[in-house]
């Protein structure tokens, strides 16, 4: 028996294979199908945690910066990089040079700070919606304001 891959067709993200075996009996070849969807490597981040020190109320923290790594190809498109649930008034995106895409082994950043707009614990989450598996990615922030 003599077996091999061979690939019928090809799409983006699909994948499409066959398992074939050539043999002596009378319905030789035998075919197996073999499909799957293709994913992009999981986009690394610097961090997903991110505690800011005690501000006073109203007080801006300098800039903090995230690092986003592709790690393969192809380049992975954002479709929304934003803050989510919380406390979203009291951080803010200072600068984003991801724009709407990382390109293969590339890395790009996202800068945030934090201005507390009520006493007490303050949370959010930054949340990348992208291409990449295992999309949406979140860094956790949190940080603590006190009366001035």
């Amino acid at each position: 028996m003599r077996g091999g891959v061979q690939l019928f067709s090809e799409s983006p993200g699909q994948r499409y294979a066959g398992l074939v075996f050539t043999d002596d009996l009378s319905d030789s070849p035998q075919e197996i199908s073999i499909s799957g969807t293709a994913v992009s490597a999981p986009l690394k981040f610097s961090r997903l945690t991110w505690q800011f020190p005690t501000r006073h109320l109203g007080e801006t923290s300098g800039s903090y910066v995230v690092y986003i790594y592709n790690p393969g190809s192809p380049a992975i498109r954002f479709t929304s990089i934003q803050f989510f649930g919380g406390n979203t008034q009291d951080f803010a995106i200072t600068q984003n040079t991801c724009g709407s895409a990382v390109a293969p082994y590339t890395t790009c950043a996202v800068s945030f700070d934090f201005s507390p707009k009520a006493v007490g614990e303050r949370s959010t989450s930054l949340v990348f919606n992208d291409t990449s598996y295992g999309s949406p990615q979140v860094v956790s922030m949190s940080g603590y304001a006190i009366a001035k």
